[in-house]
């Protein structure tokens, strides 16, 4: 016999069709994750702009508190207090945290620096 029946054609095709969808998943989900990551890195940075500005105001503008603010879709808030037991009015902590909006979810990330008096 030459050639192929239906139904090894229609088996065929189903089997194509099964690896179209697979592969059409996978790059949902890569796409997905690739978006997270760049989020991600974005936050980063917002972090580092953050943490270089207050490392470059003069040391007494920096006044222990609790501030906020907004950069497009990503929300900043932080926490400046000093450190030590008891508290070293030379050293300062800074506690970050970066809020944004991803499908379905809202994401965080939170970093920490200390900034002392030069």
């Amino acid at each position: 016999m030459k050639g192929l029946t239906l139904i090894e054609l229609m088996v065929a095709l189903i089997i194509i069709a099964v690896a179209l969808m697979a592969l059409a998943q996978t790059r949902v989900t890569s796409d997905a994750m690739a978006f997270g990551a760049s989020q991600s890195r974005n936050a980063t940075a917002i972090a580092q702009d953050l943490f270089e500005d207050l490392r470059n105001m003069p040391f007494n503008q920096l006044i222990p508190g609790t501030y906020q603010d907004q950069i497009g879709n990503v929300t900043r808030t932080w926490t400046i207090t000093q450190e030590g037991n008891p508290p070293d009015p030379l050293l300062l902590r800074v506690n970050l945290t970066i809020q944004w909006q991803e499908p379905g979810r809202v994401k965080q990330a939170q970093f920490t620096t200390h900034i002392t008096r030069r």
